[in-house]
């Protein structure tokens, strides 16, 4: 199944004390077999944004996804308030600016996606989080905040412009980062002097990786 709306898609999923050891249910927000939650744009207005905020996100062959097909930009996804957040098995994340066939003239810019998870962010076996212009438009940015960032088994975190400049990819990451055949990369391909590769920013405590690479391309 798939949302397609122009307006913003805001999810929220609150826990609520119990007693007063303030035991916490275990809610989360989980959905697989190439489901889809989704906003896009084929004009020239705005897709909207995606909002989602739950205690746990897991998306198992399933896509988050904000997409511009037109002159009009694609939304942001933001994703807050989370403790964790797991992308295993197919599992995506993605903001895209692609036009469609016959329609190669001006598209609007892909979007930004942010995720805030206190505890960890886990990706496994081709999972990703990517914004891609492909496209005259920039890419958008990453911005991931979390205790642990963990990739692992082909998983990407990557912004690519193919006709302009790409994304800025900005890693916070308060204890550590684990990388094992993966890859970080913000790769531009325009010809133009001002299309710039996107920053790569780290900040981790104990970074690790192992046949993995991180990497600015232009």
């Amino acid at each position: 199944s798939e949302i397609q709306n122009p307006n913003n898609i805001s999810l929220t999923m609150i826990l609520e004390k119990m007693d007063e050891k303030y035991i916490e249910p275990m809610l989360m927000l989980f959905f697989s077999n190439f489901n889809t939650i989704g906003t896009n744009t084929f004009g020239t207005g705005k897709a909207g944004n995606i909002q989602i905020e739950t205690p746990v996100l897991i998306i198992s062959e399933g896509i988050i996804d904000s997409s511009a097909h037109n002159s009009g930009n694609a939304g942001n996804i933001d994703i807050q308030n989370v403790q964790q957040v797991t992308l295993q098995d197919y599992g995506f994340i993605r903001a895209t600016a692609i036009p469609e066939q016959g329609n190669e003239g001006n598209i609007g810019k892909a979007g930004t996606i942010t995720i805030n998870a206190n505890d960890n962010i886990f990706l496994d076996n081709f999972s990703s989080i990517s914004v891609a212009s492909i496209s005259s438009s920039d890419a958008g940015n990453i911005n991931l905040t979390t205790n642990q960032l963990l990739l692992s088994k082909r998983s990407v975190i990557n912004t690519k412009a193919t006709n302009a400049g790409g994304g800025n990819i900005t890693l916070q990451v308060r204890n550590f980062l684990d990388m094992k055949d993966s890859s970080i990369s913000a790769k531009a391909s325009g010809t133009e002097f001002h299309h710039h590769g996107g920053n790569l920013t780290i900040k981790a405590q104990s970074p690790e990786i192992g046949r993995a690479s991180c990497r600015e391309r232009v």
